[in-house]
């Protein structure tokens, strides 16, 4: 994407991050450049009133650039507004970590710069989503399949392209994305996947019986858990099935 095709960007922020400086430099780099600047009505308070505010479905709609002001959460929530559209997202990093985000908020002049005369690269991230008939939810991360109540089992039958591919008895079952891989299913005991692959992994929490080791699964496989007892879904809202969606290309 060349600068010339960077009209209207879209600014999601933390809410509670000091982020005003962050947004004044926004501000300048879009006036000087003729450059719209929009936020979300979520977002209004911390943008201030010298950024308008659009409905949630226009700013998704018409941005063509997103910059994400925050940690890691903020730059999933701001990936999850563009999975219908794919944009650049630029993440500005106010958390305490930032596996995500690169950019400090002292970079962020030159990095707007750059952006806008199309010198950056495109770090694909694939995200996983949950399909129940006409509702779909994605996740960045990763998919938990746990217990009804807390401390109880869950017993899933692992479905691959209609085909029963294992069967686990365990605390939970993670679905996770290469991004997500170093968070939950890490923890786990699960692999640690580049970003650029185009994988699910499954992987066990506390295995007592069935498949007790992660498995990688390859991007064109329609994955659906089929589980014996009530159960619920972290990460995303939605049940019955998951379909894995490759980065756009």
């Amino acid at each position: 994407m060349a600068g010339s095709e960077i009209t209207r960007v879209g600014v999601v922020a933390h809410p509670r991050k000091p982020v005003h400086e962050s947004v004044e430099v926004l501000v300048s780099y879009a006036s000087r450049h003729g450059v719209e600047l929009v936020a979300r009505k979520a977002d209004a308070a911390q943008v201030g009133a010298g950024v308008p505010v659009v409905p949630d479905a226009e700013f998704a709609a018409g941005v063509d650039a997103i910059v994400s002001l925050g940690g890691d959460g903020t730059m999933l929530g701001a990936m999850r507004l563009a999975v219908e559209r794919p944009v650049p997202v630029l993440g500005v990093n106010y958390g305490n970590v930032g596996f995500l985000v690169e950019i400090a908020p002292a970079e962020l002049a030159g990095a707007l710069e750059r952006m806008h005369s199309g010198d950056f690269e495109i770090e694909p991230h694939s995200c996983v989503a949950l399909e129940e008939g006409e509702a779909v939810a994605v996740a960045f991360n990763d998919v938990v399949v746990g217990g009804a109540e807390p401390g109880a089992t869950v017993e899933v039958d692992l479905l691959v392209d209609g085909a029963q591919f294992g069967y686990y008895r365990c605390d939970a079952l993670i679905l996770s994305t290469p991004t997500g891989s170093t968070a939950y299913n890490y923890a786990a005991g699960g692999p640690v996947i580049s970003p650029a692959a185009e994988v699910l992994a499954v992987t066990p929490v506390a295995s007592m019986s069935g498949v007790s080791r992660s498995i990688v699964l390859p991007a064109r496989d329609v994955v659906a858990p089929r589980l014996a007892a009530p159960r619920r879904w972290c990460g995303s809202t939605a049940t019955r099935g998951g379909r894995w969606i490759p980065p756009p290309r």
